[in-house]
């Protein structure tokens, strides 16, 4: 799958309807292409941040997914979320996350990002409205899944 992160992108934004929050990334990716109203760098480390609003997630490998997973679940302001995550399905975190009531749907994608492979988008808290949004979009991408309630 030949996807760009712009497409990418462009999904989550019409997904979310906007990203309030990137808790990693830079600046440059943010004002390039992610555009979130309120992002956080490495030197920021948005695990110890506020998150509100919206939540467009792609954690770096060396902090650890279930991390996270676990500031978003804890955060209070936190809205609907996309997490770009590894395809780890022996993970702990990954089979709390089927078993987790926020999560809604999930895309196995069939591509490769920044050289990785065996990714997967996860929406959690969504409206029924951004649901089949995700589930249209991401379904031209990827084996879409709703996850069990």
């Amino acid at each position: 799958m030949n996807t760009t992160s712009k497409q990418i992108i462009n999904m989550v934004h019409r997904t979310l309807g906007s990203i309030d929050t990137d808790p990693c990334t830079t600046r440059e990716i943010n004002d390039n292409l992610i555009h979130a109203s309120r992002y956080y760098t490495k030197t920021s480390d948005g695990l110890a941040q506020h998150w509100e609003g919206s939540i467009y997630c792609y954690p770096p490998a060396d902090k650890g997914v279930a991390r996270w997973l676990t500031k978003y679940h804890n955060s209070p302001c936190a809205g609907p979320a996309i997490f770009l995550l590894p395809a780890n399905t022996s993970a702990k975190w990954f089979q709390y996350m089927l078993q987790d009531k926020d999560a809604d749907s999930i895309c196995f994608y069939d591509g490769s990002i920044n050289g990785r492979q065996n990714m997967l988008f996860v929406l959690f808290n969504a409206s029924a409205q951004q649901q089949a949004e995700f589930n249209r979009l991401f379904s031209i991408v990827g084996v879409v899944m709703e996850v069990d309630k």
